[in-house]
């Protein structure tokens, strides 16, 4: 199932009461979420992620890795980010 664009105009007059066409296209996209999401024993992100910057430098979690033969520029860099360098 395709992701459809939620309805915004709920405001607007005429426009107060879900139809069955807005029941629909809600639990369609419930369950495009739900087929989608990563599962929790593992998965494959299948596009480019980038890690929340912040400074809980001892916490597991996930981070942004900057590959590149240059040292390391901490202009390009946020808090958490790692930087390694190769030849």
């Amino acid at each position: 199932m395709a992701w459809e664009n939620p309805k915004q105009n709920w405001g607007d007059p005429g426009q107060t009461v879900p139809g069955t066409d807005d029941f629909k296209r809600i639990e369609g996209n419930e369950q495009y979420l739900k087929d989608s999401k990563m599962d929790i024993s593992g998965g494959e992100f299948t596009g480019i992620t980038k890690a929340h910057s912040n400074t809980s430098y001892t916490t597991k979690q996930i981070r942004n890795i900057i590959l590149s033969p240059d040292n390391a520029n901490v202009s390009l860099m946020a808090d958490g980010d790692i930087w390694m360098k190769y030849k």
